[in-house]
C-alpha cells in the first residue's frame, strides 16, 4: 500500500522551514507522495454554497495561507530525492494552458521526473 500526504501546501506548511520538515520526513518515513490543492483566493464572507460539503462552506479557517501549487512542488522538489510530486486540484481554466505545460515540463526535469 502507498501513502500519500493531501493539501500538502496549506497552512503552516506554505512556509520554507515547515514546507522543507513536510516534505524530507515524508521521504524519510517512506511516505510514497505529497500533492497540493490550489485557490488563488477565497473570498471572506463568501455567500455561495460549497458543493463538497454539507454545510456549504469550505473547511478551512478564512486566512489559511495557500501557496501556488506549482511553486511549492518546485521547492519540495529542491529539498528532497524520491518522493513523488503531484496536483490534487490544479484549476486549469485560470491558467493559460501552455504556460501550465511549460511549468510542469520544467518541474519534470528539476524533479528528474517525479
Amino acid at each position: 500500500m502507498k501513502f500519500g500526504l493531501m493539501f500538502a501546501n496549506a497552512g503552516p506548511f506554505a512556509y520554507p522551514d515547515m514546507l522543507t520538515h513536510l516534505a524530507t520526513t515524508a521521504e524519510r518515513v517512506g511516505v510514497e507522495s505529497i500533492w497540493t490543492v490550489e485557490h488563488v483566493v477565497i473570498p471572506v464572507g463568501y455567500k455561495s454554497a460549497y458543493p463538497y460539503d454539507p454545510s456549504g462552506k469550505i473547511q478551512a479557517p478564512e486566512q489559511l495561507p495557500l501557496p501556488d501549487p506549482l511553486v511549492w512542488l518546485s521547492y519540495a522538489a529542491a529539498v528532497t530525492k524520491t518522493i513523488r510530486l503531484a496536483t490534487g486540484i490544479l484549476i486549469l481554466p485560470q491558467r493559460h494552458p501552455l504556460y501550465v505545460a511549460k511549468e510542469l515540463a520544467t518541474l519534470d526535469v528539476l524533479s528528474n521526473g517525479r
